[in-house]
């Protein structure tokens, strides 16, 4: 082979190079999603988030559910243990703007809630950002979150007791294949507008079937190409 590839002219060969990098990078690439558990008919107050909720998310709206951002991980899965939504009227948040109504609170079993984030072989998720509130009960006083954590991923993010008196922003950047959110608290914890996204994995990554045709092709001209500079000189020797 590395005789053949010397027959080549210097042109030829840099072309060929270029073309093949061009095409042999994968071409898939993902936008990310936000759960902004808006409210609809697929919600109803007090009860848990309705099954399928967040999975395999290719568009907005998608089976009777609207996300935000680019509504684009198709290879992530999601199941949320101890949360109930809720039709909630919330405060403003750090910057000035109202979150979206729609969000998720901790069951009164224990207020202890946890999404978990799980992508298919081969695949990642990046947990990037979400918000949290903290609603005492009435009459109490502003009591933060105990604990939160997002385990998993490299690296693993977590916080100790703060306060979340209005929505707070969480920014863990986390990344791996399977994520778990928890948060710890004594009083009802909100959370709203996560947002993830997915990623192939970098051992695994292979070249698209559009990709592994192109790559192909090109090899085929260049050894029709190569054949008949051969034969040519085959037949005036």
């Amino acid at each position: 082979m590395f005789c053949v590839w010397n027959d080549f002219p210097m042109k030829s060969r840099l072309l060929f190079c270029t073309l093949l990098l061009a095409f042999g990078e994968t071409s898939a690439s993902w936008g990310g999603t936000i759960l902004t558990f808006d409210p609809g008919d697929a919600f109803s107050d007090g009860t848990a988030p309705p099954g399928g909720y967040g999975d395999r998310v290719a568009s907005s709206p998608q089976g009777g559910f609207e996300y935000g951002g680019a509504a684009d991980t198709p290879n992530v899965v999601i199941d949320y243990e101890n949360w109930l939504y809720t039709a909630f009227s919330g405060p403003l948040d750090p910057s000035g703007q109202e979150r979206s109504p729609g969000l998720l609170r901790g069951a009164l079993t224990n207020g202890n809630g946890t999404i978990t984030f799980t992508a298919d072989p081969g695949f990642l998720v990046t947990l990037h950002s979400f918000y949290v509130i903290a609603t005492p009960f009435t009459g109490g006083v502003d009591v933060g979150v105990e604990g939160l954590s997002v385990t998993g991923g490299i690296p693993d993010f977590s916080l100790t007791r703060f306060n979340a008196p209005t929505f707070t922003p969480i920014i863990p950047e986390v990344t791996g294949q399977v994520l778990t959110l928890t948060i710890l608290s004594n009083v009802f914890v909100g959370i709203d507008n996560v947002d993830f996204s997915q990623s192939r994995a970098p051992e695994t990554a292979v070249p698209e079937p559009s990709t592994l045709v192109v790559s192909s092709i090109l090899f085929g001209i260049f050894g029709v190409v190569w054949s008949y500079k051969r034969m040519k000189q085959t037949v005036a020797a």
